[in-house]
């Protein structure tokens, strides 16, 4: 089904408001910043002299001003009647998305990451609208063009200096082929693995895989992908709970597939791990001094 150029020029308004939105404090700023007079700045509206203002006359469906975009996106589907909503079933997964991923930890760029991943994705839906076909749209907006490919250009070089999102993407393929691809629907269809990960809600476990290295993580997916056994699945998930897997030593379904020394040596990292101060803690220890800090940490 195709697009008109109305519903082209919407998407994209949309798409321009949470890219400038979402940029802010970001590195990608100095190019979201000047997105709206990319999209605004060359309609001169000379129909106002005519037909006065758009936020003094009747609002159209095809109009192209701030306002009337702004007001059909809070009237356009209000009166189509009550929509039965369909029930969303629970998917631990969810908890396992990249944006949420690369948010993992206490250091203070996390919230960054999250808006960097997000404004890329932003780029997408814009792109999708202003070039999806080959005609005088992409033309008549260049300005805003090159600012997109700009961005997208910003995305690529934060990307490829913080590898968290390498991290972020291989976990997230990881958690998805331990759930196994009928989950969270046909529930009939579970294997056992499945099941019991549900049963257990074992998803509150598995995020610390996010402290692992990258090249630890990127052999356990290659594993994983060549063995998809439930054998191979457990031992996974005992690699990546790290400390966590010690909460399972005494669980009959994990005792079947993991090793002593792996619950051993996740027992040894839970210890090691309450004897350090949390990152608060650490910093308020540092009133007495860097030497004591670093004693403790």
């Amino acid at each position: 089904m195709g697009l008109s150029t109305e519903e082209r020029y919407s998407g994209l308004m949309y798409s321009v408001h949470m890219l400038v939105k979402t940029g802010e404090m970001t590195p990608a700023y100095k190019f979201t910043s000047r997105l709206w007079h990319a999209l605004l700045g060359d309609n001169h509206n000379s129909s106002h002299w005519v037909f006065g203002s758009a936020s003094s006359g009747d609002i159209k469906i095809d109009g192209k001003s701030v306002w009337e975009r702004a007001m059909c996106h809070h009237t356009c589907c209000i009166l189509d009647g009550e929509k039965e909503e369909i029930p969303h079933a629970f998917d631990a997964t969810d908890n396992f998305s990249i944006p949420l991923l690369v948010r993992y930890g206490e250091n203070r760029l996390c919230e960054r990451h999250k808006k960097m991943f997000d404004i890329y994705q932003w780029t997408e839906d814009a792109i999708y609208y202003l070039r999806r076909y080959d005609d005088e749209m992409p033309k008549e907006f260049s300005d805003l063009n090159k600012l997109i490919s700009d961005i997208q250009g910003e995305c690529y070089s934060y990307f490829k200096d913080n590898e968290v999102f390498a991290k972020a993407y291989i976990v997230n393929k990881i958690i998805i082929h331990l759930y196994a691809g009928t989950y969270p629907y046909q529930k009939n269809k579970w294997n056992i693995l499945v099941q019991w990960l549900e049963k257990n809600n074992v998803h509150h476990d598995l995020n610390r895989c996010m402290e692992m290295e990258l090249k630890d993580l990127a052999q356990i997916h290659v594993d994983l992908v060549r063995d998809k056994s439930i054998k191979n699945k457990v031992i996974t998930i005992g690699k990546i709970m790290l400390r966590r897997l010690h909460k399972y030593r005494d669980d009959p379904f994990m005792k079947k597939y993991i090793s002593k020394d792996m619950f051993s040596k996740a027992e040894k990292m839970y210890q090691e791990h309450e004897k350090t101060p949390s990152t608060r803690e650490q910093s308020e220890l540092s009133l007495y001094g860097w030497g004591y800090y670093n004693d403790k940490i």
